[in-house]
């Protein structure tokens, strides 16, 4: 068997010890990395639980704003703050004689009143709506000025 020298033999065994401590901190960087990819796959879940949630739950309230508006007797529609109409009940659909309401969608409501509604009813819409604005809306909003139908 070789013999080597103490001073050999020291050196060697500071390297081990030294390959040893440089173990122990690869390890302790191993399990802090493997916590934080833990800790990152918590938040991925979290967020994506999060996610469906939030899209159960429009989907729940597209259902209840859906049956409303099919299921309401009376004739409502909803517009914008520019005037454009956005949704409205199967009713005023009826009295519109339009099968499909989401034509309608993105239109101003004046070209809509003045299109679907009888000459009367559109202008008594028109008329009521400026009124309604003018007196309830905020300083802040512009208060738009609808013409009757002509």
């Amino acid at each position: 068997m070789n013999n080597i020298s103490k001073t050999d033999y020291e050196n060697l065994l500071k390297k081990v010890k030294n390959i040893e401590a440089e173990n122990k901190k690869l390890v302790r960087q191993l399990h802090s990395n493997e916590k934080l990819m833990d800790t990152f796959r918590l938040n991925l879940t979290t967020r994506e639980n999060f996610y469906k949630m939030i899209q159960a739950d429009k989907l729940k309230q597209e259902l209840y704003i859906n049956l409303f508006l099919k299921n309401c007797p009376d004739i409502f529609f909803l517009l914008d703050s520019n005037m454009k109409y956005l949704l409205g009940t199967h009713t005023a659909s009826r009295l519109m004689n339009i099968d499909n309401p989401a034509i309608l969608t993105g239109r101003e409501f004046q070209s809509i009143a003045t299109r679907y509604f009888p000459r009367d009813l559109g202008t008594v819409l028109l008329t009521a709506i400026n009124e309604i604005i003018l007196s309830s809306a905020p300083d802040n909003l512009e208060r738009r000025n609808l013409t009757s139908c002509s």
